[in-house]
C-alpha cells in the first residue's frame, strides 16, 4: 500500500484556468466542488519539450497514448473519507484509483493551501502543521513562490515526521500542440518543486519531484502535466478536455494540398494535389488576423512572423483549405 507522505508529495492536480491575460485567479481559478480532470497517461518517443520564456512552442504532437486513465474529483469536505480530522478544510478532493483516501484543502482570501490526506488502510493520517501555500493569487507570467511546510503521518504501527519545501514558478507563455494536432494557443508554464524529507526513527530518506504544468485560456483545467521523481521516469498525464476544447486543424477535400516545410522558418511552400499553382496563400496568426501572404505563387515568405501556432490558408479554383502551422524560429 502506498504511503500517504507519497499522497503528499504526489498530490493530485487541482483546476486551474487562464485568461487571456495568462493571469490566476483565487475567483476564477481555485477549484470548487464539483469539479474532476480526468486524464490519460502518455508516453514520449524523444526529448520532453519544457522550453522556458515567452512566445515557446510546446510539441507534444508526436506523443503516444498509454492506457492508465484517471478522474480527479474534488467535492465538500464532508462527503470526503477522514474528514473528521480536517475540521478546517475547504475542499477535499479523490481520486478513481484511491477511492478509499482523500486530500483536503484551505486557504486564505489570497492563498491555496494543501492540509494533508488521509488513507483507509490503517488508517492513517497525514496532516500539515505547517500546510503547504500551493498559490499565492494572482499568478501570472514571472510569479514565484517558495514554501517550507512541516508535519506528521500517523497509522496504527509508526509515527512520521515530513519536512519539505515547495515552491512555484511561471516559467513561461506560448503554444501547446497535443496529438492529433490539437493546438492551445495562449498558455502558462508553471514549473513546480517538492522536496520532502521523511524522518521514521533514525532514517530519513528524502524524495524530489518536479512538475511542468501547462495551462491553457481554452480550458479551466490543466491540459498537461509532466512529472520528474527522483527514481521514476516522466509522468506524462493529458487532459481529455483538452482534446474537445483545441483548435483542430482542417481542410477540405475540394482543395487538398500539402505545406512544407512545417515546422518552417523564412518560408513556406504549398503543394496543391491538382498540381496547379495556388490562387492566393494567406498566414493567418490566432486573433485571425493575415500576418503573411502572396498570390498566385505555390510559396509565402515568413521570415518576419515570430516563433508560435499559425494557420495557412490556400485558395484554389476547387475552393479553400486551411491547416496548422508552426514557425519554429
Amino acid at each position: 500500500m502506498k504511503k500517504l507522505y507519497i499522497l503528499i508529495l504526489f498530490a493530485s492536480t487541482f483546476s486551474l484556468s487562464v485568461h487571456a491575460q495568462l493571469i490566476l485567479t483565487k475567483a476564477a481559478h481555485e477549484p470548487v466542488a464539483g469539479d474532476s480532470w480526468t486524464h490519460r497517461q502518455y508516453d514520449s518517443l524523444g526529448v520532453v519539450p519544457k522550453s522556458t520564456g515567452t512566445s515557446q512552442l510546446w510539441n507534444f504532437s508526436s506523443f503516444i497514448a498509454g492506457t492508465f486513465t484517471e478522474t480527479t474529483t474534488f467535492m465538500p469536505p464532508s462527503s470526503a473519507p477522514g474528514a473528521v480530522f480536517y475540521p478546517s478544510a475547504t475542499l477535499s478532493q479523490s481520486l478513481s484509483t484511491q477511492p478509499g483516501d482523500a486530500e483536503f484543502w484551505g486557504g486564505t482570501a489570497s492563498t491555496m493551501e494543501y492540509l494533508g490526506g488521509y488513507q483507509s488502510s490503517g488508517p492513517t493520517v497525514g496532516s500539515l502543521s505547517n500546510t503547504i501555500i500551493r498559490h499565492n493569487w494572482p499568478v501570472a507570467y514571472a510569479s514565484t513562490n517558495f514554501d517550507s511546510f512541516s508535519g506528521t503521518e500517523i497509522s496504527p504501527t509508526s509515527t512520521v515526521t515530513l519536512n519539505g519545501t515547495f515552491s512555484y514558478t511561471a516559467t513561461g507563455t506560448g503554444t501547446v500542440i497535443l496529438p492529433g494536432s490539437i493546438v492551445h494557443p495562449n498558455c502558462l508554464q508553471v514549473v513546480e518543486v517538492f522536496s520532502l524529507s521523511v524522518t521514521q526513527g533514525t532514517n530519513t530518506s528524502v524524495m524530489v519531484e518536479r512538475q511542468y504544468r501547462y495551462f491553457s485560456s481554452l480550458t479551466k483545467l490543466p491540459i498537461l502535466e509532466v512529472s520528474y521523481s527522483t527514481s521514476n521516469p516522466p509522468d506524462i498525464r493529458i487532459s481529455f478536455a483538452a482534446f474537445s476544447v483545441g483548435i483542430k486543424e482542417h481542410s477540405t477535400a475540394s482543395a487538398d494540398f500539402i505545406v512544407y516545410p512545417n515546422p518552417a522558418s523564412d518560408h513556406v511552400n504549398v503543394f496543391l494535389e491538382n498540381k496547379e499553382v495556388p490562387i492566393s496563400i494567406e498566414v493567418i496568426d490566432m486573433l485571425g488576423r493575415t500576418v503573411a501572404s502572396s498570390e498566385n505563387s505555390s510559396s509565402v515568405i515568413t521570415s518576419t512572423l515570430s516563433k508560435g501556432v499559425y494557420s495557412i490558408r490556400v485558395k484554389a479554383k476547387e475552393g479553400i483549405g486551411q491547416k496548422s502551422l508552426v514557425i519554429s524560429e
